[in-house]
């Protein structure tokens, strides 16, 4: 089985915004940006499951599957009493309470990374159990592919935090044998980056 693990497009919001689980919407560049991921999955996918955020439900849109699986477990981190503050003012002893225990620091009405992390798991067990599924595209968001990548790589969480995963970048896990590996991480229109 190949997984890829794709980020959603721009979106219309500032990039000092913490916005997590807001539904914002894409940018206008988003159609572009969905045509250079084609570049780097196959042309069609057995299965596609998404975020139910429009800025990952949209971009699914576009790819050719029988449907599409909307999972709750795909939503990026939940920031809580963060969300939609500028990251500039939201309070810095609590920003600094989770830095020195960014696992298990439970945003203010949010929830934990290592709590975004056993959702993720909990997808990626379901994804295993589908059989004679030859390709899977994930449509979801940075904080939920670096949680995918740390477990598989057997990283950190801290330190897979700090892994680079662009907007509409591709990260493609095999699976063989019920062990998974990655193939290429944060991969773009023909670039690509290593681990």
């Amino acid at each position: 089985m190949e997984l890829y693990l794709i980020r959603h497009p721009r979106v219309t919001i500032d990039a000092d915004i913490c916005y997590g689980q807001s539904d914002v919407e894409l940018a206008d560049t988003f159609l572009t940006e969905i045509c250079n991921v084609r570049f780097c999955v196959p042309q069609e996918f057995n299965v596609i499951i998404a975020s139910p955020l429009q800025r990952c439900s949209t971009m699914a849109q576009f790819f050719t599957a029988s449907k599409i699986i909307h999972d709750v477990r795909l939503l990026e981190i939940n920031f809580g009493a963060w969300e939609l503050k500028r990251w500039n003012d939201i309070p810095a002893e609590q920003l600094n309470a989770w830095a020195e225990d960014v696992e298990h620091f439970r945003i203010p009405e949010g929830e934990t990374v290592y709590e975004l992390l056993q959702r993720v798991v909990r997808c990626i067990v379901r994804i295993k159990a589908m059989r004679n599924v030859k390709t899977v595209g994930v449509f979801t968001h940075a904080g939920v592919i670096r949680c995918w990548l740390a477990h598989v790589a057997h990283l950190p969480l801290h330190e897979a935090l700090q892994l680079q995963i662009d907007y509409a970048s591709v990260s493609k896990i095999v699976v063989r044998d019920d062990q998974m590996h990655i193939e290429y991480m944060n991969k773009q229109g023909g670039d690509m980056h290593g681990l």
